[in-house]
């Protein structure tokens, strides 16, 4: 047997009388080569612990994905509301290949905490009388004034001004510039699900002077009714 284990077994000047024994224990019946499994007490733990199956290798992969996007959005947010702010494990639909669809798709995924964003004063009666947008850090382009005046008049509910605190999918491209419902997204890829629902007419693309629109697959010529309809979000 070697004299150390760092030396060479095969070496001549190693082996001793115990030829027969190691050379079985090593080669096992056959002539195969087992496997010399490690110690529990050595530094590299049991060398089954050591082979990654390819599950194991996706989960770890895929823990990878979602560790960036959570350190991305935890930078951003801090950032952002210049605080420290907890981002959630990601939602269980959002997986790998899922991610990756929906950038293909110009989606990207982003985590809205709980935070307010508008301080609402009261007066003694619970009357909101003077609503106006939070002083935060990187918060540079605001909702026009007319967002909190409808807070104040009660045309908008004061959770309007509070963030969902929930992961949600994001277009940040530049939209469009408006123009009736023409303006569209270059490759959009809901051009032709659109397309397809109004050959269907089960959306209509018509103006408000009666006219038929020029973009029967821009998603700007798409109602909010239409919207709602359950066979035009299951098409989407």
């Amino acid at each position: 047997m070697p004299s150390s284990p760092l030396e060479n077994p095969f070496n001549k000047k190693n082996r001793n009388s115990d030829d027969s024994a190691f050379f079985k224990t090593v080669l096992g019946k056959k002539g195969a080569i087992r496997k010399h499994k490690l110690s529990p007490t050595e530094d590299f733990g049991i060398e089954d612990q050591l082979i990654i199956s390819p599950e194991e290798q996706k989960r770890i992969e895929d823990e990878r994905v979602f560790g960036e996007i959570i350190l991305r959005e935890f930078r951003a947010l801090r950032q952002f509301f210049g605080k420290e702010i907890l981002v959630p494990p990601l939602p269980k639909e959002a997986t790998k290949e899922r991610i990756l669809e929906w950038r293909r798709l110009g989606l990207e995924l982003h985590y809205l905490p709980p935070e307010e964003l508008a301080e609402i004063h009261r007066d003694e009666k619970g009357i909101i009388f003077y609503v106006r947008p939070k002083n935060i850090n990187g918060w540079k382009k605001k909702p026009d004034a007319v967002f909190f005046d409808n807070i104040k008049n009660g045309e908008l509910p004061p959770e309007a001004a509070t963030l969902s605190g929930s992961w949600m999918l994001i277009d940040s491209r530049p939209k469009p510039v408006r123009h009736d419902g023409i303006q569209k997204y270059p490759a959009d890829f809901l051009a032709p699900i659109l397309e397809e629902l109004d050959k269907k007419r089960i959306i209509k693309h018509v103006l408000r002077d009666g006219k038929s629109r020029l973009a029967a697959d821009s998603r700007f010529g798409i109602s909010a009714d239409e919207l709602d309809q359950t066979q035009v979000m299951k098409a989407i």
